[in-house]
């Protein structure tokens, strides 16, 4: 059904935003361990 392939393509989409998301925590947490400029 049209539903259920909508449903596949926001999951994908979200798939992605998590994945990036989880990769900027990963720059951000390194970075400001490695610098006092963020406190």
């Amino acid at each position: 059904s049209a539903t259920k392939t909508k449903l596949a393509t926001v999951n994908e989409k979200l798939d992605a935003l998590e994945r990036r998301l989880e990769m900027l925590e990963v720059k951000l947490s390194t970075a400001s361990a490695g610098t006092s400029v963020f406190r």
